[in-house]
């Protein structure tokens, strides 16, 4: 019998960029260790932060992996 995964949808906040890049790597890493379904999402228009905001509260991920542009220690995350 195998366990359901602990984050069944997976959501990648993904951009064709080094940190883009980043996010959709981990998001494969979580769904190839855990399970569950990876979903690249590319915001053309908009707030980004917003879409997937509303992503969240409407169920549609368990977990959003987003990349950063930003060179900080971790602790400042």
């Amino acid at each position: 019998m195998s366990e359901e995964p602990l984050y069944p949808k997976v959501v990648a906040g993904y951009a064709p960029t080094e940190w883009g890049e980043d996010a959709r790597v981990l998001g494969e890493r979580v769904v190839a260790a855990d399970g569950g379904e990876l979903e690249l999402v590319h915001v053309d228009r908009g707030s980004p932060a917003h879409v997937l905001r509303e992503m969240a509260e409407q169920g549609m991920a368990d977990l959003i992996v987003l990349g950063s542009n930003h060179h900080a220690a971790i602790g400042s995350v």
